[in-house]
């Protein structure tokens, strides 16, 4: 639930969403039409607010859509899936995570004081973006205690991540906990969508997909890349991450865990690809036997 916090409002900005739908997509990037039906608005911030909170409440209003994280990264299932935020930008270098709630916050760490642009949209389960329902709000931020800033840069060098649990070829349920140890790596929740910093940024984790096998357009600036990555479950941040298998049938399942930084790339070293750790687990999912 939101949390109580003064705001005031102020002069409402109309924000122009040119270039948003239409754009063109890079080759196997998925973008569709939503079905009838389906809406998204935003309730708060409104346009021209001005926000005193040190972290940024958002607050939406979905109509004719399921938002269903537990699905995220499953097949495609028409009028299910969750929304896509991004702040200052529309593509998924400003993704601040997906969303399956009406009421959540922004992390306001390294957010400057000044005008924002918050651009929201559904997305299907498998990360496609329905363009046709993205809105967009501007508004003003002026914490009354500022946020923190970004951290200093460390080393990723040598940055790897483990999984101790469960242990490969363990029988689970269709939900458990994923246990990972990183080494030179800070997973930081607050860190998404903003500037990359070394040795920071969070993990994505994938079911029956090879880790950086995702797709990201390339369009013009300013235009949002379409994203599909189908299998991507979440995008946590924690050393022990809740996994929700319930959509997924029973049966063998490779699970992988990826280094991603700030800006959702894969972390890599030159001449080497993606950092990751991969188990397999047998499911026992009741629900889908």
């Amino acid at each position: 639930m939101i949390r109580s916090q003064t705001f005031r409002s102020g002069v409402a900005r109309a924000l122009a969403l040119a270039g948003l739908l239409g754009v063109g997509l890079a080759p196997g990037a998925l973008a569709q039409e939503s079905p009838d039906g389906e809406a998204l608005s935003i309730a708060f911030p409104t346009d021209g607010a001005v926000l005193q909170s040190t972290d940024i409440p958002v607050r939406v209003q979905v109509g004719g859509f399921n938002l269903a994280c537990d699905e995220a990264g499953a097949p495609d299932r028409s009028g299910a899936g969750h929304l896509h935020v991004m702040l200052d930008g529309m593509s998924m270098a400003q993704l601040t995570n997906f969303y399956c709630t009406q009421e959540f916050w922004i992390s306001g760490q390294g957010v400057q004081a000044g005008q924002h642009t918050l651009t929201l949209d559904l997305a299907t389960n498998t990360h496609a973006d329905l363009m046709d329902t993205a809105k967009s709000v501007t508004f003003l931020y002026q914490p009354t205690k500022p946020a923190a800033a970004l951290p200093q840069s460390g080393s990723a060098k040598g940055a790897t991540v483990e999984i101790s649990a469960p242990k490969n070829g363990a029988t689970v349920g269709p939900q458990f906990k994923l246990e990972v140890k990183p080494t030179d790596f800070t997973a930081s929740c607050d860190l998404e969508g903003k500037q990359n910093v070394a040795g920071f940024g969070h993990y994505h984790v994938f079911v029956d997909m090879d880790p950086g096998a995702m797709m990201m357009g390339g369009g013009a600036p300013g235009a949002m890349d379409m994203m599909s990555m189908a299998g991507m479950i979440s995008m946590p941040c924690g050393s022990s991450i809740p996994v929700d298998l319930t959509a997924w049938p029973s049966g063998q399942h490779m699970l992988s865990v990826e280094l991603e930084q700030n800006d959702h790339t894969p972390l890599m070293e030159p001449g080497q690809g993606p950092k990751f750790a991969t188990i397999t687990v047998n499911l026992q999912n009741p629900f889908q036997p």
